[in-house]
């Protein structure tokens, strides 16, 4: 529940066309052709303060168009398998946001007198807090965070070579390899309306655009000179090995190394209603791994294992931006150094009998960053070493206990039992944890020490051409944060709250 004063729905319309076409051209090589096209419009409205009140608002619309085609020759023969491709993309988008701060103070001089004349105002603000003068008056000018329109354009295209080869050293031993090249270039640049033509913004929060938005051209009415594009561009290459023993038929272990990345890219923010940008570089993934993947006593006990290294440079996160010392209500992409994660699981699955299954997962982790530029700091939060990542509680477990019934008509009834904990974890970056802002001791985190219990009650008839199903989630009604983040700007919690115990029913027909 909220009093938001927003009553527009968010839209979001998506088509899609992928066309897969396969070649075999001899025996042992295929020929394989991914074609993809998506095209998105999107409207989201974000009513930041949550109240019946129009004190900050933004509408933030966008339009995308996608291309993607993909060619892969795979073949091989006892002892070599292996596979090369060819990837390339082409995107562009525009995107226009508008924003509304205090609308109806903006609207109503009087109104403003009264504020700044309040008691609140008028009162010694404590450290650290802008008078109201100068919040008010950058709210209602061109301060930083002030009202705006604006309307930018993006373009993204680049290519992938990549290869992978899969060598049989002995009839128990396996060599992967595999590398990818991948060449990236961005740019963008700020577009302006045409007057006459182009959808003005709306007069006030809570409405939409009256016609098309899109229309618009890069030359900029205030000095006839187009606007400054942001051009850049990463190449990056990756690689992928693991050695794989299979000791029998019932064990199998391997180690492995492999890397990836996140795209470089630029954040833009609206500052004195100019968008301006802010890029950021690749970040890149190194994950050193061993396991091993086991069935026993005749297949009716199942253990595998996984240790894990991972090891994030140039890691991205999101940050606050602060302009002439003001924090805007924005958040930015931005690159903030290095960290490491290791961990281990396990999965135990056990058959006593043909009709009852037991199983059990257990996941330890360890995170934190390790590397961090000098003198980086977060708003109120400083980052140390000892800060963990966030969505990463350091023990997870699960227990389920399933049996199985065959009645005598060739019928099924499943009923099924689930159990699965989580340890107190953060839920965003260190930028927006509420300890940056209140006296939480280090020991507690925002989210977590959940337990999450499950049943389930599923008949099938021999035919299982449809299945009936009873199941409650939740039983014992957990609490449980499970996202969002807190913004000092705000003061207060942008949460998203689990869903509470719930019990239901579904039919499902199979033809």
């Amino acid at each position: 529940e909220n009093r938001s004063n927003n009553t527009v729905p968010n839209h979001y319309i998506t088509e899609q066309l992928s066309i897969e076409t396969n070649w075999q051209l001899t025996d042992t090589v295929n020929l394989q052709f991914l074609t993809a096209s998506t095209d998105q419009d999107t409207t989201n409205y974000v009513d930041y303060d949550s109240s019946q009140y129009s004190l900050v608002e933004d509408m933030v619309r966008n339009k995308t168009n996608f291309f993607s085609q993909e060619v892969q020759l795979t073949g091989g023969g006892d002892r070599i398998q292996w596979l090369a491709g060819a990837y390339y993309w082409d995107q562009d988008a525009y995107a226009r946001g508008a924003r509304y701060i205090i609308e109806e103070i903006r609207q109503n001089p009087a109104l403003q007198t009264n504020i700044l004349n309040s008691a609140q105002c008028q009162a010694p603000l404590p450290a650290g807090y802008q008078a109201c003068s100068t919040t008010l008056s950058g709210a209602i000018g061109p301060g930083p965070s002030g009202p705006f329109d604006t309307l930018g354009y993006s373009e993204q295209d680049g290519y992938a070579i990549f290869g992978e080869v899969t060598i049989a050293l002995s009839d128990t031993l396996d060599l992967t390899a595999g590398v990818r090249q991948h060449e990236q270039d961005n740019n963008s640049w700020t577009m302006f309306p045409i007057a006459g033509v182009t959808a003005p913004k709306p007069a006030t929060t809570n409405m939409l655009h009256s016609g098309d938005p899109w229309v618009s051209t890069n030359i900029n009415p205030a000095n006839g000179q187009p606007s400054v594009q942001n051009p850049t561009s990463f190449d990056k290459l990756t690689s992928r090995l693991s050695l794989t023993k299979q000791f029998n038929d019932d064990l199998m272990g391997y180690v492995s190394y492999s890397e990836g990345f996140n795209s470089g890219g630029t954040s833009v923010a609206t500052i004195q209603n100019v968008r301006t940008y802010f890029p950021f570089e690749p970040s890149t993934l190194k994950n050193y791994e061993v396991g091993m993947r086991s069935d026993w006593a005749d297949g009716r006990v199942r253990l595998n294992a996984t240790l894990f290294h991972t090891v994030w440079e140039d890691i991205q996160a999101l940050g606050a931006v602060v302009v002439d010392g003001l924090q805007l209500p924005t958040l930015l992409t931005r690159n903030i150094g290095e960290a490491e994660a290791e961990g281990v699981e396990f999965e135990l699955t056990l058959l006593p009998t043909e009709n009852l299954l037991f199983n059990v997962n257990i996941g330890l982790l360890d995170t934190g960053y390790t590397e961090l530029p000098v003198g980086q700091t977060s708003g109120h939060l400083p980052w140390t070493t000892d800060t963990e990542f966030q969505q990463a509680p350091d023990t997870t477990y699960s227990i389920g206990i399933q049996h199985t019934a065959n009645l005598e008509n060739g019928a099924t009834w499943v009923s099924r039992l689930d159990y699965n904990y989580q340890a107190q974890f953060w839920r965003s970056d260190p930028f927006l944890r509420m300890s940056g802002y209140q006296g939480i001791p280090a020991s507690e985190d925002e989210s977590g020490d959940s337990s999450i219990l499950n049943l389930r009650f599923s008949y099938q008839p021999a035919e299982a051409n449809y299945e009936f199903s009873l199941f409650g989630t939740n039983l014992t009604n957990e609490y449980l944060i499970n996202s969002g983040f807190f913004h000092g700007i705000w003061g207060f919690d942008f949460a998203t709250v689990a869903r509470p115990r719930e019990a239901g029913a579904s039919l499902t027909f199979r033809f």
